[in-house]
């Protein structure tokens, strides 16, 4: 950016847009900018009518197998999980790939280009499954995406709200579910304040 910005004349205008102003994006500002104006939308916090939310309480290590049940028993034409870390989502698709289940991952240790493929097929409809972390949570439309499943509910409680939007666009309906351990349930009560209403929530028990 130092050899463009020799390059260019003294006397110009410079525009910059930017998704989310953080350090780095503010280092930029103060680095090719000169008394800038700022203008910030704010995002509407709103929720998708369109979205029907079910949360199904039960052990961490009970999460796998279920998640596993959910996506042989009901014929979703595509899911996206959200988890917490890749290591996370590495974790998830080895044991679905390992049990019959295609499924790829999408997270920051992968490389652009495995990201890029990735999120291709999964658009394209060549991918069912796809375990993401919140790289996807803003902003990437997926059309008619029809389930996203919480493997973790997000560290932020407004993230939820991001993350389920990724379902029920553009009038269509759809599902968010959320897998929920008892360690968890405190971090659901900031959701449902977060969002200013209460969840309908299901304890799972399965068969051993």
């Amino acid at each position: 950016m130092d050899e463009i910005r020799n390059l260019l004349p003294s006397r110009r205008q410079t525009l910059l847009f930017s998704a989310t102003m953080n350090t780095a994006i503010q280092s930029v500002v103060d680095t090719f900018l000169r008394n800038p104006k700022s203008l910030r939308v704010e995002p509407r916090e709103e929720f998708p009518v369109e979205i029907a939310e079910k949360v199904y309480i039960l052990p961490q290590e009970d999460k796998g197998p279920f998640l596993r049940e959910l996506l042989t028993k009901e014929k979703w034409s595509q899911v996206l999980i959200f988890v917490n870390s890749g290591k996370r989502a590495e974790n998830v698709i080895r044991k679905l790939n390992n049990n019959g289940i295609r499924a790829s991952a999408l997270h920051g240790e992968k490389s652009q280009g495995a990201r890029t493929e990735a999120m291709d097929n999964f658009r394209k409809g060549s991918l069912r499954i796809l375990v993401a972390t919140d790289i996807l949570a803003r902003g990437i439309d997926v059309n008619g995406l029809p389930c996203v499943i919480n493997y973790e509910l997000p560290r932020s409680a407004r993230d939820y709200i991001h993350r389920i939007g990724r379902t029920g666009r553009a009038g269509m309906p759809g599902i968010a579910i959320s897998l929920v351990s008892p360690e968890e349930e405190a971090h659901l009560w900031l959701v449902e304040k977060t969002i200013k209403r209460k969840l309908t929530k299901t304890r799972v028990t399965l068969e051993k």
